[in-house]
């Protein structure tokens, strides 16, 4: 085995576009960025939220994602406080679900496939699905990472496991769930026991659902060098990647995730030497083209029997330093880009804010989604299907608001409030080519046309150009600074 976890889990996690639940659209180049991310293991009385924050404090940064790990019945998406955190702090979501109960029992994947509309499986399949439906962000699922693992025999087969996932999806479907990615998220020896192999049941081509079903090829990769055995030897990240990128070659209309990977300490600054290796390849070439994330495994995996298994970043003063360095490098604060181009919201569905005095008023056309208000960049609340307006009755001088729905489409709230004409951007189209121009404050910027990433053109930047931009298209500007995220629309 090449990789190892605790628990276990079912996979889930976040951003900003429309999933497409048929065939999946050709991935596109991702060239301004790689979304860096982390699981953070709560020791030493911590919770799964503090750890995430003490981690962040170490790095001086804001996770642009959080991976976290959920049962088959547990609260998931807008039922689980920790998630809710993880969405109102403006950083996205992979959540990793095991189809295993709170009980203990496990639900095996050939009673997945089979459920029919009624059973209790099927009923559990649906509470999952509405869960993540109204979580107001987009989450990135993939069913039961590493399925192959010895660990999960008691599951059933490879091919059960494949009907398993595509059940899971078509329910989805049917439920109407749009903020919701599949990944498909296997152990970086899966793509190279085949090599040694030719029969083994682990080879990764036995469990691939299919690209209809599948938006997110992922791996964990993990150096095991000094820390499991002595037959292990040090090894770069592109190197254990090397059998997975083969993979994915042959399915290149799929973006990647790399949804876990570590090293330990090694000799003489060595982890932290990796650490800016990764940093440099995941710039270059393919990497740089297909990676939409990648997020680390911040634990120790001496539980596991792996006592010299310390994957912390901070491990030493150089490691952590060399992970300061990748975390703050604005390459690596990208958002997770989109998957296809969001529809825009209807016409006549924009958003007016009226200010008298401290308190704003917006109104907005229903459009059948939960919307959600957010203000200079930040959630305040989420309101139920069917609302139409909001009353802030502490707004702060200038502020900007937007209305978002489902995960997708940002609304500026052009008036009194703040917005629109008095935000800060201007948006001049001439033909199919809209050129943006706003105030630089410093922070770093992220181009969002229609709801969904499109561009980071980092900071002291002013200006830029959409070449290919489509009818009525909407742009926003979203700035990170000091630890705020303002959103400004450009009308």
């Amino acid at each position: 085995m090449k990789t190892k976890l605790i628990g276990s889990a079912l996979a889930l996690l976040l951003i900003a576009t429309t999933l497409t639940f048929a065939v999946a659209p050709p991935a596109e180049a991702l060239r301004d960025g790689v979304s860096f991310g982390a699981y953070a293991a709560p020791v030493d009385g911590l919770t799964n939220q503090t750890a995430i924050e003490e981690l962040e404090q170490q790095l001086g940064t804001t996770l642009p994602v959080v991976r976290t790990f959920g049962k088959w019945d547990g609260a998931i998406g807008e039922d689980k406080k920790f998630h809710r955190w993880i969405r109102d702090g403006d950083r996205q979501m992979m959540v990793s679900v095991k189809p295993q109960r709170s009980n203990g029992q496990e639900v095996r994947w050939g009673s997945i496939a089979s459920a029919q509309p009624g059973s209790k499986i099927h009923d559990e399949i649906v509470a999952l699905a509405n869960g993540l439906k109204d979580f107001d962000d987009t989450v990135i699922m993939g069913f039961h990472h590493e399925p192959e693992h010895k660990k999960n025999l008691g599951f059933g087969t490879s091919t059960e496991y494949r009907a398993a996932f595509r059940k899971i999806h078509d329910v989805f479907a049917q439920q109407g769930v749009s903020n919701v990615r599949f990944a498909w998220i296997m152990t970086a020896w899966s793509f190279e026991v085949g090599d040694i192999r030719p029969d083994d049941r682990r080879i990764a081509d036995k469990w691939y659902p299919g690209d209809d079903v599948v938006d997110y090829i992922s791996v964990q990769e993990y150096n095991w060098a000094t820390c499991r055995d002595n037959n292990d030897t040090w090894e770069s990240l592109e190197d254990g990647l090397e059998p997975f990128m083969r993979f994915a070659s042959k399915h290149p209309s799929k973006q990647l995730i790399l949804a876990e990977f570590g090293t330990p300490e090694g000799n003489n600054g060595q982890k932290a030497e990796w650490f800016d290796d990764a940093r440099a390849l995941f710039k270059s070439g393919e990497y740089r083209d297909r990676f939409a994330a990648m997020l680390y495994f911040h634990y120790d995996d001496a539980p596991n029997g792996n006592p010299n298994c310390n994957w912390w970043l901070d491990s030493s003063a150089s490691s952590l330093n060399a992970a300061r360095r990748l975390v703050n490098d604005s390459f690596y604060q990208a958002e997770i880009g989109a998957l296809g181009v969001a529809t825009p919201p209807p016409a006549g569905a924009g958003c007016t804010a009226t200010r008298v005095g401290t308190t704003v008023t917006l109104t907005w056309t229903d459009n059948g989604e939960r919307p959600s208000v957010r203000r200079n960049g930040k959630w305040v609340t989420t309101l139920s299907r069917g609302t139409t307006s909001y009353v802030d009755r502490n707004a702060p001088a200038g502020a900007s608001y937007l209305i978002r729905t489902n995960g997708q489409f940002d609304r500026s709230c052009a008036g009194g409030g703040g917005g629109g004409d008095v935000a800060g951007c201007s948006a001049t189209r001439v033909g199919n080519t809209v050129t943006l121009r706003w105030t630089d404050d410093g922070g770093r910027h992220i181009i969002r046309r229609n709801g969904s990433w499109l561009r980071t053109v980092g900071s002291d930047v002013d200006s830029f150009v959409d070449n290919n931009a489509p009818a009525g298209a909407t742009y926003v500007v979203k700035t990170r600074g000091n630890g705020d995220v303002i959103d400004t629309p450009c009308s």
